[in-house]
């Protein structure tokens, strides 16, 4: 029995080690006007595959593309999704650089937009949002999520839909890191795990008492 415990606990931990990997990893030198969408890489938390991520230069890249790049980072802690841009340049030739992906199925309750120092907003919509446009056609989320220097999260309820559509304009930041927190009332297969070995263990260990 105690093996048996080990052996879940080992399998556990391994899995939960798997968190905090970069999932999602895009350099391209982008002119103003130019995007680039990754449809191979994907990120997991829970139930729910955030894919599809694609990079938009808005405006204001160096006047030489190809000495820059629009570089992205996508990286999964626990449930959130954690965002770092880098190589957009500064100053008024900083490049605003917009982030669209998606996630299937739609099943995130709540996002909450964690930063410190930086001018970004989002959105999340129901249908895909024109790549270029920051406008969404079927708003999903209570309130725009936004964050300044002086406000430093902000949290809106989202609407479920069969696919959530997610646009993030980091307002030309260079170094923008950011976290963005999703809460699904989706059990996540981690929990169905770990409640299936208890059951299991107490089947058990009631077998062993009965004996």
């Amino acid at each position: 029995m105690r093996k048996f415990l080990t052996l879940a606990l080992i399998g556990a931990g391994g899995a939960l080690t798997a968190f905090g990997a970069s999932c999602v990893n895009i350099v391209e030198n982008l002119s103003a006007g130019q995007s680039f969408t990754d449809s191979t890489q994907s990120c997991t938390i829970g139930s729910v595959t955030f894919s599809d991520f694609t990079v938009y230069a808005s405006a204001g890249y160096p006047s030489s593309p190809g000495t820059s790049a629009a570089d992205l980072t996508v990286s999964v802690s626990g449930n959130e999704l954690d965002f770092g841009t880098s190589n957009l340049g500064s100053g008024a030739s900083a490049e605003d650089l917009v982030i669209y992906f998606q996630a299937v199925p739609g099943s995130v309750d709540s996002v909450t937009l964690i930063g410190s120092g930086q001018n970004v907003n989002e959105t999340v919509c129901g249908v895909a949002f024109t790549i270029g446009s920051q406008t969404c056609a079927a708003p999903l989320n209570s309130t725009p999520l936004a964050v300044n220097s002086t406000t430093l999260s902000s949290t809106s309820v989202v609407t479920t839909a069969t696919t959530q559509y997610f646009m993030k304009d980091d307002g030309g930041n260079s170094g923008l890191t950011q976290s963005y927190l999703f809460v699904s009332s989706v059990p996540e297969p981690m929990s169905f795990s770990l409640v299936g070995v208890g059951l299991l263990g107490l089947g058990m260990a009631r077998r062993r008492i009965r004996r």
